[in-house]
């Protein structure tokens, strides 16, 4: 009996579209009015069903209501919908034929025992994804929260190396701070990249601005020549100069640094930016004369903490690259030797001049 009471309240507030899953968070998704309107679609297959009579049977569309409402809003709701589901069908099949009440009775009660069948794997899957989905969240929370609290003290580490170097230090003990020193920085700059990782997952990628993109890649170019003279770079302008674009300024920048940054680690003699457009895309490309790729490394590279080269790189700067691309509506993909920088065209709206 207490089942039945827990299955009317929960088919009332489903009519009422003030539904809440039982494993899903108000902030999430309020399925409310989806069930309701699936539930409306429920009886009208019913009526369907009952119009066509043996001419065509409608009973196979219960499926998808069912499986959208239990993606939508958990077991129970979908338990409801295949319920209402083998009632629809009973009732067609009631005013469809008379001549044998247990063979409709019967059908309704098989496509209900189908339909929660049906209901309970697809509940499974959707709590397992829920859940997998929390504990990616918790770990990007932990990665952001563990990068920040370790910041202060490397740079006590890093300051206090800095002033036992200043102050005088046996040859060896020289040796020593400096090698601490050298590692300190190489401990900031992995946090420092993971904290944009952590960033990038939230989705914080800037403010757009409208932004010369010849000339943020021209800067960008004279930052990493000053790191290394011993690499040419040049600039190549493809076409007609791409007008300014709206853009996030901070992401394009922090994307192109690590795309220039691991070209001069692998390039000969040359770094080449490429900067052209298209009515749809601004497209930047960034070609190093190195080795280039290994063979299926095309998407391996873009995978956090996987290095290619053998040289100890964190594994992190062309994931977050990405990940700052596509949080503008990019793509960032590695063809022809080079990778790609492709971002939508979104051109400024003008200001209307006051007459």
């Amino acid at each position: 009996m207490s089942r039945i009471s827990e299955l009317w309240r929960a088919a009332k507030r489903l009519l009422s579209g003030s539904w809440w899953g039982s494993d899903v968070a108000p902030a999430r998704q309020n399925p409310g009015a989806s069930l309701f309107v699936l539930a409306m679609l429920v009886a009208l297959l019913g009526v369907a069903d009952h119009i066509t009579g043996p001419v065509l049977s409608m009973a196979a569309f219960y499926l998808i209501p069912t499986a959208i409402g239990t993606f939508l809003g958990g077991r129970l709701p979908g338990i409801l919908l295949a319920l209402e589901s083998g009632l629809a069908t009973t009732i067609a099949a009631f005013f469809s034929d008379k001549d044998d009440p247990f063979v409709f009775v019967s059908n309704g009660v098989l496509l209900f025992t189908i339909l929660s069948v049906l209901v309970v794997l697809i509940a499974a899957a959707r709590a397992e994804a829920l859940a997998a989905g929390d504990a990616a969240r918790q770990r990007k929370e932990f990665l952001s929260y563990a990068a920040h609290q370790l910041r202060t003290p490397l740079a006590g580490i890093r300051a206090s190396t800095d002033a036992l170097l200043v102050n005088g230090a046996t040859s060896q003990q020289e040796r020593l701070l400096v090698n601490l020193s050298r590692e300190a920085d190489r401990a900031g700059r992995l946090l420092s990249s993971l904290l944009q990782m952590a960033r990038v997952d939230q989705g914080e990628v800037g403010t757009l601005q409208t932004i010369d993109v010849v000339d943020l890649c021209q800067a960008e170019l004279d930052r990493s020549r000053s790191g290394n003279q011993t690499v040419k770079t040049s600039l190549v302008v493809r076409g007609t100069r791409p007008q300014p674009v709206l853009l996030s300024s901070e992401a394009t920048k922090n994307a192109l640094a690590n795309l220039l940054d691991n070209a001069r680690r692998h390039a000969r003699a040359e770094v080449t930016v490429e900067v052209g457009a298209t009515p749809a895309m601004v497209e930047i490309g960034v070609a190093d004369d190195g080795p280039g790729l290994p063979d299926g490394g095309r998407e391996r590279v873009f995978e956090r903490f996987v290095s290619l080269d053998g040289k100890g790189g964190s594994g992190l700067g062309l994931p977050i690259a990405r990940g700052l691309i596509e949080a503008q509506g990019g793509r960032l993909t590695y063809e022809d030797r080079r990778f790609m920088i492709r971002l939508p065209n979104r051109r400024p709206v003008p200001t209307p001049t006051p007459s």
